[in-house]
């Protein structure tokens, strides 16, 4: 799915509606997924995986299933 403009709460809602897989995403919508309160609205239990590329990402940038991460039911180890 494509989203004309990104919106976390569409974004999320996206995810939760159409039981999204994968994810392919830039670090700053991985820390908003690690950090932003409103991701605990919504079931993101069909994640497998998330790739995040195209720019650099920072020490502040949590890596899967560590920090906030590692309370997501969703957020698994793969490597």
């Amino acid at each position: 799915m494509v989203l004309p403009r990104f919106d976390l709460e569409t974004f999320l809602a996206a995810i939760e509606n159409h039981r999204i897989t994968g994810l392919y995403v830039a670090p700053p919508i991985v820390l908003a997924l690690a950090k932003h309160p409103a991701v605990a609205q919504y079931d993101l239990s069909s994640l497998k995986y998330i790739i995040s590329a195209a720019a650099p990402s920072t020490r502040t940038s949590p890596p899967p299933a560590h920090g906030a991460w590692a309370c997501r039911p969703w957020a698994r180890r793969t490597a």
